[in-house]
């Protein structure tokens, strides 16, 4: 990473910089954390995680590889990273946390698509959205796009948060087309990952883009919901300083408010479902259910929160999942230098089996910690068949708790017009703030204000100065033309 920004802040050679780094005499000051590190280390020397069925493999071209990388919420510095299986046989290796481009299927989600419609007022977690066939697909009009990877293919009518909970396609692409695909960029960009010129469109939805990701990415991007919304670019090193002392490189730090404290909060709260298994009359399990919550060495609960990613023909498997400490993103897959090959069977939780070995032991000793709720946000009891206050007369199965802004026209206020009765929540329990009205848009270019501080993180990693209101919500612009859709190729079908 030194060699890449000293050709880029100071105009360097590659041969030059490559030489300054690596031919004595310059120090670099490593934002590495060697617990970190060191656990990494240990999780990528197991066999058993890489492939739970060795006999499956052994006789394939390629063994089964991955990349992670960790990320310090509180600094937004690199703690530790690790770029492929067992021990690094020379220098210069393909890193796997930095150097892949793999098409990051729908662990992009909440990045891309729910935390940009949330910010944009357009969804909450109890928005319903429908799971149905539609053809999205302009050079194919007569086949369903786009389709989901499980049976049945389509499942009806569900809210947000169990939308997201099995990763399902359809609903991701109608939020897509509510804020339109040069809004999701531009996001995107806010959080470090810029495909302003990617040609793709609706399959962004689902992961499709032209250029893949890498987890150090995918990682960093994920910290703005731990943060309250803010994000700070990704760093390795404090300063590089040669042999005369003089500071080569510098990295300070700078924090942008990206989302609302309310939007990551609430968009945190949403992806803890993929974690879960059934919680509610919704007869489906989370994509990563099982796993559950970290636990410290003491048996205390960790806040943790994630979503999971599949491409199309199971080439590729990500998860992405943060903590109140740390966020940590694994891709695992092959290669495929000899020929394209599938993940098979018990190793479809590859990605999810390093992620928790790695993270148990980084958070071994760490307190108990959950996610501060900010003052603007409310809990109340809704209905997963209607999206509304839940009564007394929709019965247990279908009542649970989400979590909206005081201050959003999208908070409900109405019971559920399915069952009637008498609210659980009582009226009026979400209007102690004025009601604002939605951002504007218009038909023009696709520019929005930014939205900076260098207000750092209050000591617990949890959110904004608290002297300091949060500011207003970016209002992208969005053409007519956002919600277009690529030729079919670019298109790939995925999966949780």
């Amino acid at each position: 990473i030194a060699i890449k920004d000293l050709q880029e802040r100071n105009g360097y050679s590659e041969e030059l910089a490559r030489q300054i780094v690596t031919g004595g005499g310059v120090k670099i000051y490593t934002t590495m954390e060697p617990a970190v590190q060191k656990a990494l280390d240990a999780t990528f020397q197991k066999q058993e995680l890489f492939t739970a069925d060795y006999s499956r493999v052994v006789n394939m071209p390629e063994l089964p590889e991955a990349g992670m990388a960790v990320i310090n919420n509180k600094t937004g510095a690199i703690a530790g990273m690790q770029g492929g299986y067992g021990d690094k046989q020379s220098n210069l290796v393909i890193n796997r946390a930095t150097d892949i481009q793999r098409q990051p299927g729908s662990v992009t989600k909440p990045i891309n698509v729910y935390a940009p419609a949330m910010e944009m007022y357009k969804v909450t977690g109890a928005t319903i959205l429908e799971d149905k066939k539609v053809f999205l697909d302009p050079g194919n009009p007569e086949e369903p796009y786009p389709k989901n990877a499980y049976y049945p293919e389509y499942r009806g009518r569900m809210t947000l948060r169990n939308a997201l909970k099995i990763s399902n396609n359809v609903p991701a692409a109608e939020v897509m087309l509510m804020i339109g695909v040069d809004s999701s960029k531009y996001f995107m960009q806010k959080v470090g990952i810029d495909r302003t010129d990617d040609s793709a469109s609706i399959s962004m939805a689902m992961g499709g883009y032209e250029t893949g990701m890498c987890p150090l990415e995918i990682a960093s991007a994920f910290t703005v919901f731990p943060t309250g919304g803010l994000y700070t670019p990704h760093y390795a090193y404090t300063k590089v300083v040669d042999s005369l002392g003089n500071v080569l490189l510098e990295n300070r730090p700078s924090y942008e408010q990206v989302y609302r404290p309310g939007v990551a909060y609430m968009m945190t709260k949403v992806m803890e479902e993929t974690l879960e298994g059934r919680t509610s009359n919704f007869p489906y399990e989370g994509s990563a259910a099982g796993y559950g919550m970290l636990k410290n060495g003491v048996g205390e609960i960790i806040a943790t929160s994630g979503k999971t990613g599949t491409t199309d023909e199971d080439v590729d498997k990500w998860f992405c999942a943060f903590t109140p400490y740390y966020t940590g993103a694994v891709w695992y897959g092959f290669d495929n230098r000899i020929k394209k090959q599938s993940v098979i069977g018990p190793d479809n939780e590859g990605a999810k089996r390093i992620w928790f070995d790695a993270m148990r032991v980084i958070h071994t000793d760490k307190p108990a910690a959950g996610w501060t709720q900010p003052a603007d946000i409310v809990e109340l009891k809704i209905c997963i068949q209607s999206g509304k206050l839940a009564s007394y007369s929709c019965g247990s199965g279908n009542v649970v708790s989400e979590y909206f802004e005081k201050n959003s026209p999208l908070t409900p206020q109405s019971v559920c017009p399915l069952h009637g009765g008498r609210p659980i929540t009582p009226f009026g329990s979400a209007k102690s703030l004025p009601v604002v009205t939605e951002p504007t848009t218009s038909t023009t270019g696709s520019t929005a204000p930014s939205q900076s501080t260098t207000n750092p993180l209050s000591p617990d990693g949890a959110g904004t100065d608290p002297n300091q209101g949060p500011p207003q919500p970016p209002q992208p612009e969005i053409p007519p033309d956002s919600g277009g859709t690529p030729p079919p190729e670019t298109m790939p079908s995925t999966g949780p």
